[in-house]
């Protein structure tokens, strides 16, 4: 069956013809197929409903042992004997009805789980749809290696319950999830182990339009495996799905204000599953808005009165929420619109220099900032001294997206202003002392933030260990991240990027007399300013990199190169993503402000002879192989970055696909010539 959205344009909700049916040619053959057992199929279901049921404990009984040895789980899923109890148990009532048929067979029929399921359940036909205990212990091993990152609130849903039910639940569910705890696997999985759980993921989420929360669920954990995987614009065919799914259902509604729900007799936890499901698309979609622009992400949630979520997924549903226990998440999602906002704003090209300083839309979104701000609470801040505690809590990542967006936010709103100590000429007539302290605060504001954000990444990247046996540790005296880590932050490459275009700007193009103001004229600090900005620059670069290879599956293990500090950037490349264009571009940044303290140049030139480069994306399917890049068709597209370089150019030959840049170009030539 197959569900038609049509949507009225005015208020985001379905009309009242909803569904129209379909069936495909191999649908009618399965069922014509099918007559000829009728007679013996409810008598075979009844029986294996009874023994299927078994199936679940069984497992847990003898899997239980896996939680104490990882490595017990590969020599588990090797025991034949362990697979034929789990066959017997579905298929023995079928081998005892057809005895009578195979009394002259030397051995009795041979009936596979998978087959006996296809046979009683009409609406499985594809074998791979059925869950297996593989595909079990994948699930198992994450939940149980990896503590913290599972009951963040930043998980749909909790998966001690899909690990419970896991025989229960449907494969639009079931095989998402089991794809996302694919990719976490520590020590890593083979990316096309990862990639073959993806398939049968998508193919259980397209199998059937009927919209149903748990279907929204499987749908927002394989578009998260298509982000982390580095190409997103992949899954937005999926995420527009999503989106409308959610408006169908009404899940933008708060459960304990919908009658309609009140014959389901929702539990806490239920009511909670579906707030949950609202608040990670409201803000995921925040996300890809600002990454592909709002003309390719034309729907937006809007919550109505839905109650925010808790801190930790497993926290007990319906206990009163005080600020400090509410998910990052929540307090994310108005931070994001307003990142969208200042980025379309300070896009905008002025129609004349003096309306940079006299910005009536600069100084609201400023105030929103402001108070947006003194909404959070104070124990969520994060700073290099505190870091080692907020690592230890279950909402990690989530504190650690918050702050870096947020500086991230100031550093953008700034940019326009902060690019005057390149381009403004302190003759010029508009250089008032007004004007003067409104360049110097903005200056202020961008490389503050952009220090801070470089800082914690810094203090991130020396808890960090990268080999591929390393392990988490949460120790009172220590803390150690492994790639899984980064994994979980892998949004944190906006930030990066965004901190990397002000630092360089500064080092490369700010005057001097800048330099002064900002160092209050003291050369200690100036040397000591250039130092920090070089190693925040290689840091960032290692960051970017790191965040690169882990979106192409850990490339650097796949090709045998070992993880460790030194060949994030010296390895072989992985497979080009949505990061690429940043780590290209950083490099290209690091090599002029190398030249740029060598005094070779004194400002590198684009001459005749040197190249330009465009910095943009490319779209792959997810799977594709480095050897298979020059047979792969790829799209290019604008990379996905938060505001970017405004029409500057990197080490004279590095440019931004983006719309506008010509524009800023030509602009900021005329502010030099005032």
């Amino acid at each position: 069956m197959a569900c038609v959205y049509d949507f009225d344009d005015n208020t985001n909700a379905p009309n009242s013809s909803i569904y129209a049916e379909t069936h495909s040619a191999s649908t009618k053959n399965a069922n014509d197929n099918d007559n000829s057992r009728n007679s013996n199929v409810d008598t075979i279901r009844a029986a294996a409903d009874a023994e299927i049921n078994q199936i679940p404990q069984l497992a847990i009984d003898v899997l239980g042992s896996a939680s104490a040895s990882v490595s017990s789980v590969s020599t588990l899923l090797s025991s034949a004997s362990l697979l034929d109890r789990l066959v017997n148990a579905a298929v023995r009532p079928l081998a005892d009805d057809d005895a009578d048929n195979h009394k002259d067979d030397c051995d009795p029929p041979n009936y596979s789980l998978r087959g006996k399921l296809c046979l009683w359940n009409d609406a499985v036909e594809d074998p791979d749809m059925l869950p297996t205990m593989s595909d079990w212990a994948v699930l198992q091993h994450f939940v149980t290696t990896q503590p913290l990152l599972f009951r963040t609130s930043y998980s749909i849903l909790d998966p001690l319950k899909i690990v419970e039910h896991f025989f229960q639940e449907p494969p639009e569910l079931r095989l998402p999830y089991c794809a996302v705890a694919a990719h976490f696997q520590r020590p890593p999985l083979p990316p096309a182990k990862c990639f073959e759980y993806y398939e049968r993921a998508k193919r259980a989420i397209i199998r059937q339009d009927t919209p149903t929360l748990k279907r929204v669920q499987g749908l927002h954990l394989i578009t998260t495996f298509a982000y982390l995987n580095g190409q997103p614009a992949i899954a937005l065919p999926l995420f527009h799905t999503a989106i409308r799914m959610i408006i169908y259902l009404k899940l933008d509604v708060d459960p304990d204000d919908s009658p309609w729900l009140a014959s389901q007799n929702l539990s806490e936890y239920d009511k909670d599953c579906r707030r949950r499901a609202f608040w990670m698309f409201n803000c995921s979609s925040k996300i890809v808005r600002i990454g592909v622009g709002e003309a390719a992400m034309p729907y937006k949630l809007v919550p109505r009165g839905v109650k925010p979520m808790h801190f930790d997924v497993g926290k007990p549903a319906g206990l009163p929420l005080i600020p400090e226990n509410v998910s990052p998440i929540v307090y994310l999602c108005p931070l994001l619109d307003l990142i969208q906002a200042i980025a379309s704003e300070s896009k905008k090209v002025p129609e004349a220099a003096s309306n940079i300083f006299a910005s009536p839309a600069f100084d609201n979104l400023e105030v929103e900032l402001s108070t947006w701000a003194a909404m959070i609470p104070p124990s969520f801040r994060m700073t290099p001294q505190n870091l080692s505690r907020h690592l230890k809590s279950a909402e990690r990542s989530g504190l650690m997206n918050l702050n870096l967006f947020h500086k991230t936010a100031i550093c953008i709103l700034h940019r326009q202003r902060f690019y005057l100590t390149a381009y403004m000429p302190l003759h010029s007539p508009i250089m008032t002392c007004e004007n003067l302290n409104i360049i110097l605060r903005s200056l202020n504001a961008s490389m503050h933030c952009a220090l801070e954000i470089s800082r914690l990444n810094t203090s991130l990247f020396q808890t960090s260990r990268f080999d591929a046996n390393a392990a988490e540790v949460q120790g009172p005296e220590q803390v150690i991240l492994t790639p899984v880590y980064w994994k979980e932050c892998v949004h944190m490459f906006f930030s990066l990027f965004e901190a990397a275009i002000v630092l360089w700007f500064f080092q490369c193009n700010t005057k001097r007399h800048w330099w002064s103001a900002f160092c209050l004229e003291s050369k200690e600090r100036e040397i000591a300013l250039e130092t920090e900005i070089r190693d925040a620059m290689d840091d960032i670069l290692k960051s970017l990199t790191l965040l690169e290879a882990l979106a192409s599956g850990n490339e650097f293990k796949a090709t045998g190169v070992s993880w460790s500090e030194n060949n994030i950037t010296d390895g072989i490349r992985p497979k080009r993503n949505m990061v690429t264009p940043m780590v290209n571009c950083v490099a290209a940044m690091i090599e002029e402000i190398d030249a740029k303290q060598a005094h070779k140049v004194e400002k590198v030139q684009n001459q005749a002879g040197l190249e330009s480069v465009v910095l943009e994306m490319e779209i792959l399917a997810l799977g594709t192989v480095m050897t298979n890049l020059k047979q792969q068709k790829t799209d290019k597209h604008d990379p996905w970055i938060i505001l970017g370089l405004l029409g500057a150019e990197v080490n004279g030959s590095f440019k931004l696909r983006a719309k506008n840049e010509e524009a800023w170009r030509l602009f900021w030539g005329h502010v030099e010539q005032i």
